[in-house]
């Protein structure tokens, strides 16, 4: 507290020139290889560093590891942020003054420290998160991050649970590397949290910090403020970033991008900064097909040019031509798996075998609870539509093929069409940017993907939606 009423009355030496922040990021280590925490793949396919650009739209930044880099990031309301990876698994926010120059180094651990050019008060609040007692625990993460990351709360339910370590014997010493007990932890943060509260409510106190800066830190960093869609999207006082990608989340999964883009157009409650962002993301889902599996008319591509074009007056897709399938393209099918017996073969082979068929398919891994836990809802799933024309198609991850084959093994009952892919940064997994597991999808009778992103087996929806696809396929072979 000494500190905070030290620097409140700190000066920038200099006028910095507004409107922007400049980034300047030194010998950025690797953020992405999964070894420290589990030892399961060797690289993530996420960026180091997320930030929104003067068009409203995500920009996935990887640093180099072996000089400075620079990005000049607009602002917002004042602000500008930058989402920093920490170790594959935790997202570190960073919200930065107007017209600073930060610099980013990182510690022993990896951690990234920020430096303010306008003064020491700023580099205190950056860094403020992470450096309260009882913010960094296990192997550098955040508290938050143990407490709901689930590396972490996946490996603390099956140490909790003795039926799963005996249905699951093969993740027990994966799990054991990976276990910390959230019980005490609960408590460690509950003086993590009043302590955090104390310094943010004495900065905004004595003015050091506006009351929105003072919600972003708290909503961005404690368990018990989450920030929801609206609370966002209707306040002009936080930073844009947040408001495009919260809303993100809620309009662009996986749903007809030219339905989102009609919904998105006639919501008032919308910023208009977050609505170009989104207009952006959703035309070039139109234009290019959906990464290949849907094409639009030509026409409907056509009309949301112009559309988005007449909304926006950006021009980025007026001169878009009818190349709209993806570097990908038919490619996709192209990854090559391995059965239970070794026998290597493509997915589109498999697929072919299994033509007439509609095909859920279920991308997993063995080292991955969440997936582990729907195999027996998956198992209830296909018990019901027993004697409808649809297979389950299990594609793993997995690097570790003995790993894959114990796994397999112990959800035998729900795995009777199973596959490995041999390489699992593949044309497929990429080209549908498979990017985290469990990912579900739905393949027609004829091999077309129709559903990208489909619910999971224990979401009642699922169920619904496979009797609609059989059922209007049975109509459609009657007439």
């Amino acid at each position: 507290f000494s500190f905070v009423q030290t620097c409140t009355g700190n000066k920038a030496s200099k006028k910095p020139e507004t409107g922007k922040v400049t980034v300047i990021i030194e010998n950025c280590p690797d953020q992405r290889n999964t070894t420290e925490f589990a030892g399961h793949l060797t690289q993530i396919d996420y960026s180091t560093i997320n930030y929104i650009d003067t068009s409203g739209v995500l920009i996935n930044y990887d640093p180099s590891d072996t000089k400075k880099d620079t990005i000049i990031i607009p602002t917002y309301n004042g602000y500008a942020e930058i989402m920093h990876l920490y170790k594959a698994i935790e997202y570190d926010t960073f919200l930065l003054k107007d017209g600073d120059t930060v610099r980013v180094t990182y510690d022993l651990q990896k951690r990234p420290r920020l430096t303010s050019s306008l003064s020491e008060l700023y580099t205190f609040i950056y860094n403020l998160p992470y450096a309260v007692d009882g913010a960094i625990q296990s192997r550098g993460y955040h508290i938050k991050t143990i407490l709901t990351n689930q590396q972490f709360v996946g490996p603390y339910r099956y140490y909790k649970d003795a039926a799963l370590q005996r249905k699951y014997p093969s993740l027990k010493q994966t799990f054991k590397e990976r276990y910390v007990d959230l019980d005490s932890l609960k408590l460690v943060y509950e003086r993590f949290a009043m302590s955090f509260n104390s310094i943010v409510d004495s900065l905004s106190t004595s003015s050091a910090i506006e009351p929105e800066y003072s919600n972003y830190l708290k909503k961005s960093i404690l368990l018990s403020a989450p920030v929801s869609p609206q609370d966002v999207v209707r306040s002009d006082s936080l930073m844009h970033y947040i408001s495009n990608h919260l809303i993100a989340q809620k309009y662009c999964a996986g749903e007809d991008a030219t339905v989102l883009f009609d919904e998105i157009t006639k919501d008032t409650s919308i910023t208009e900064f977050a609505k170009k962002g989104l207009l952006k993301k959703l035309t070039r889902r139109i234009v290019s097909g959906e990464s290949g599996w849907h094409l639009y008319p030509e026409a409907a591509v056509k009309r949301y040019v112009a559309e988005y074009y007449s909304i926006t007056g950006d021009p980025s897709f007026e001169n878009t031509q009818a190349s709209r399938i993806s570097d990908f393209g038919m490619s996709l099918y192209d990854a090559l798996l391995e059965d239970k017996n070794g026998k290597e073969l493509t997915l589109k082979k498999i697929i072919d075998m299994n033509k007439g068929n509609w095909l859920y398919v279920d991308v997993w891994a063995s080292w991955c609870p969440p997936c582990r836990a729907q195999m027996p809802k998956s198992n209830e799933l296909q018990q019901k539509l027993s004697n409808a024309k649809i297979r389950f198609l299990f594609l793993a991850i997995d690097k570790d093929a003995h790993a894959w084959q114990v796994a397999v093994n112990e959800e035998s009952c729900a795995m009777k069409h199973t596959y490995r892919f041999v390489d699992p940064n593949n044309n497929f997994t990429k080209g549908l940017q498979i990017k985290s597991v469990p990912r579900y999808l739905i393949i027609n009778p004829k091999g077309e993907i129709v559903n990208p992103d489909a619910d999971r087996p224990s979401s009642p929806k699922i169920e619904n939606e496979l009797k609609r696809l059989l059922d209007e396929k049975q109509k459609t072979d009657q007439r």
